[in-house]
């Protein structure tokens, strides 16, 4: 089969197709150019694959269609895909020949292509159109018949029996299609109306049943019979059994399908060694294109590496057997080696001449390397190996020289009788080899205390297992030695011990740590038993309690039992068990005080205790070691004293209130009645300076000096009243007031004196009185001591509380000596302050002034 264009497709189908020379088999492109030619189309048309392909088919064999014809089979095969009838196609010599043909479109890479399968209904039949149809039909096989004009059966031949069954006499007269039965819907039989009416023809292909019931596909051509004036005298039906030819059809699409999918190259040669077809896999597998190889000798594509010996055994296989099978090398298009299982099968003719080569070949590429890599991993492995024993040997030989040299060894024959010691041992037990060469092992004396093991020993040993454990040894000169030892039996092949060597280590000073680490255990253990104080071991991390000294158990009253797997948590009170578990869920790998706790006795008791612990390891297990002081009779303690502190700071608040209000009452006396009566005094003055009419002005001047004198008594009382109650603090409020002391302070001392303050709460009057007499005594603290020049205050609320600061520029003090020193007037500023529930705070640095915070809420909780 020759391909003259570069679709892919084309040139798989027809190789695969090719040796179906019952078949004429040729594939056209969408336009009706020959793409493929196969041997039954070139013994068929008798023309060859080379003068037909690239050619169309009206320049060929010539088919004869009506451009209605071909326009309606186009219409047909492009809707359902395919179009099965009869048809007129001439060979090379002109001849006429009838053939069944079968059209089926497939879709290519690029574009559609068409499959013609076409078989010979009577070989060089001239076709005569205006031959008898009688005579045609008695001269096929096909069945053919003539219906009237109603679809009435009229003839029917051979054909027509040998497919349906149905005699002449049983058929004739009757409908056809209540003969066939045909197995289609009305809208096809409504179609094959209009294309009748239309075009006066239809042909495909319909499910008939035989006279059995048996179902046969069909394909029908008819057509309309014309009477001589030219009014429809009936139809000329055509019907062909095509079950086998479908049949056939699929098993050839199936095999191509299964060549195409298959990982194996496929190819065939012909007898001259010229590739005819190429499937995808050999594509891939070889690296060349079907257009490529097909037509060319495989010597120079497939490129075998063959030697003359291994060439002439092929041939010689081939020859003789008509088949072989081995592994070859190609060389693929890119100069790759490429190893393959091949298969060759060689197909002859009728002469018995090689018509064709149909190999298969796998390709073994990957697993030949896959070969070749175990090859050179085995011949590696050897090497390794070698090396690897070498080491071996010598690393046996390090290991007995280090264990020589760190261990104490002993080995015995079966028996247990010694066999060798070596120089370690010797030294440890003061031993020669001599004295223990040739005698048991029993000849080591183990203490008393360690008879027992000597049974495990022997049992151990005897069962094939290696034994570990420690031994104490009596030494030549009577003393005792300590030893960890491995003793280890050697299996013979029955697994029976043919040899015993025992591998030990000095661990003398090891057991002296333990003795001393066990003394330790047993002072700690002494100290937490006897300790005062109640401790407990709580397991981590349960926080179970694990253990408890006697302390514990005398002061909550549960015995040692009862605590034994008792937590501590069991003894929290319900409403503080989340704050305890919080802090207990903190680590305490140092010393840590966690707190004041209260625990329940198991009389229901409650205890005030402080808990300290700390985490550690014990005995190799993780343990928190807690240490409970009770200190419920000083909480008590400290409750009384802080009640009676506050019993005090009352009764100080009390008597300042006493105090401010009996000033307040002397000033309202001294403002009210002294005032009255010193005005009333210097009105009787004025009276009588006025009744008196003399010229002695030594009288008239006293007269002024006690006017005068007077004025300043009146001042004085009013200064002596503000002093003791002012009665701007009454009558305006507290920042009313303290501006008018700073404006008094500032002319008094002349100390530039600057007060802000806005307040528009209600202020209660304790609050403002304690205040105000803060505010007088820190003024009075910086002209007594603060040598200073400025002073600036101010009044405000902040979180509904009054914030009073005062603040001067004067030589400072150091704070922490002013707090030793018990400073009452900074004593009695904080006592008031705190009487009322707030805060006071001085802060003052040498040359840096000082600054007083005073915070007091507005109203008292």
């Amino acid at each position: 089969m020759k391909t003259v264009s570069d679709s892919h497709s084309a040139n798989r189908i027809h190789a695969l197709i090719e040796h179906q020379e019952a078949f004429a088999v040729f594939t056209t492109n969408e336009n009706g150019v020959i793409q493929s030619w196969n041997k039954g189309a070139q013994n068929l048309y008798r023309y060859t694959s080379e003068e037909v392909c690239g050619k169309a088919l009206p320049e060929t064999i010539r088919p004869l269609l009506s451009p209605l014809q071909q326009s309606a089979k186009h219409a047909l095969l492009y809707k359902q895909g395919y179009w099965v009838g009869e048809a007129v196609h001439h060979d090379k010599n002109g001849h006429a020949l009838t053939v069944t043909e079968s059209v089926s479109l497939a879709t290519g890479r690029g574009a559609d292509e068409l499959l013609y399968i076409c078989s010979l209904v009577q070989p060089e039949k001239n076709h005569n159109e205006n031959s008898s149809f009688d005579g045609l039909a008695e001269s096929v096989t096909d069945a053919v018949f003539l219906t009237d004009e109603d679809y009435c059966v009229q003839t029917w031949n051979k054909g027509a029996e040998n497919l349906y069954g149905y005699s002449l006499h049983e058929v004739k007269g009757r409908k056809f299609r209540e003969v066939v039965r045909p197995l289609t819907s009305e809208e096809n039989f409504r179609q094959m109306d209009e294309s009748i009416a239309r075009q006066q023809y239809w042909s495909g292909e319909v499910v008939h049943r035989k006279k059995d019931g048996a179902i046969v596909q069909v394909a029908v051509s008819f057509s309309l019979k014309k009477k001589r004036d030219g009014q429809p005298g009936g139809y000329y039906f055509i019907c062909r059994d095509v079950s086998l030819f479908r049949h056939n059809e699929q098993s050839v699409i199936q095999l191509g399908k299964m060549i195409e999918t298959t990982n194996d190259a496929v190819y065939s040669l012909d007898g001259a060694l010229k590739v005819l077809t190429w499937n995808r896999a050999a594509e891939k597998m070889f690296g060349y294109t079907a257009a490529e190889v097909i037509n060319h000798a495989a010597e120079k594509t497939l490129r075998p590496v063959l030697t003359e010996e291994e060439r002439a055994v092929i041939t010689e296989e081939l020859a003789t057997r008509d088949y072989w099978y081995g592994e070859i090398i190609h060389l693929r298009k890119n100069g790759s080696l490429l190893y393959g299982m091949l298969s060759v099968s060689v197909t002859r003719n009728a002469a018995g001449n090689v018509e064709k080569y149909i190999c298969i070949c796998q390709d073994i590429t990957e697993r030949k390397e896959h070969e070749e890599s175990m090859k050179k991993m085995q011949a590696a492995i050897a090497r390794l190996t070698q090396e690897r024993l070498e080491e071996s040997l010598k690393q046996i030989s390090d290991y007995k020289f280090a264990l020589d040299e760190s261990s104490l060894i002993i080995i015995a024959d079966d028996n247990g009788n010694i066999i060798h010691v070596n120089e370690n041992f010797c030294l440890v037990s003061k031993f020669t080899s001599a004295d223990l060469t040739g005698k048991s092992f029993t000849a080591l004396k183990v203490h008393q205390k360690y008879q027992h093991v000597l049974d495990d020993i022997i049992t151990t040993l005897l069962s094939g297992k290696v034994w570990r454990g420690e031994l104490e040894l009596m030494a030549k000169d009577a003393s005792w030695f300590w030893i960890a030892a491995t003793i280890v039996p050697f299996l013979n092949a029955q697994g029976q011990p043919e040899q015993y060597t025992a591998i030990c280590i000095d661990i003398k000073e090891k057991k002296e740590v333990e003795e001393q680490i066990m003394a330790s255990r047993r002072k700690y253990q002494m100290l937490f038993e006897n300790n005062p104080l109640p401790m407990f071991m709580l397991t981590m991390p349960e926080r179970n309690i694990a253990e408890v000294n006697k302390a514990a158990i005398n002061l909550y009253g549960f015995s040692k039992e009862e605590f034994s797997g008792k937590r501590l948590r069991d003894m929290w009170p319900v409403n503080a068990v989340k704050e305890y578990a919080a802090e207990a869920d903190k680590s305490w790998a140092d010393m840590l005080f966690a707190g004041l706790h209260r625990h329940i006795k198991k009389d229901g008791g409650v205890l005030n205790v402080e808990i300290y612990g700390q985490d550690f390891v014990y005995e190799d297990k993780p343990i928190r070691l807690v240490l409970v002081n009770e200190v419920t009779e000083r909480i008590k303690a400290e409750e009384e004293l802080k009640e009676s502190h506050e019993e005090l700071r009352r009764l100080a608040f009390y008597l300042q209130n006493i105090r401010e209000e009996e000033r307040s009452a002397m000033a309202r006396e001294i403002h009210d009645e002294l005032g009255q009566q010193i005005t009333g005094l210097k009105m009787d003055v004025s009276w009588v300076s006025k009744k008196m009419q003399h010229e002695d002005e030594g009288i008239r001047l006293k007269l002024k000096d006690i006017l005068r004198m007077l004025d300043d008594t009146v001042k004085i009382v009013r200064k002596i009243s503000a002093d003791l109650r002012p009665g701007i603090l009454d009558d305006l409020g507290l920042c009313e007031a303290l501006e008018w002391y700073s404006s008094e302070f500032e002319k008094r001392y002349g100390i530039k004196t600057q007060f802000a303050g806005q307040v528009d709460a209600v202020i209660p009057k304790p609050v403002t009185t304690a205040l105000f007499r803060i505010y007088q005594e820190s003024l009075t603290n910086v002209a007594m001591h603060a040598n200073a020049a400025e002073v600036e205050a101010s009044l405000h609320v902040e979180n509904n509380k009054l914030v009073l600061v005062i603040k001067d520029n004067g030589r400072g003090f150091d704070n922490g000596a002013a707090h030793d020193s018990n400073s009452l007037g900074l004593l009695g500023m904080k006592e008031r302050t705190h009487s009322l529930g707030g805060f006071y705070d001085i802060k003052s640095k040498p040359g840096e002034g000082t600054s007083v915070y005073v915070t007091v809420p507005l109203q008292k909780k």
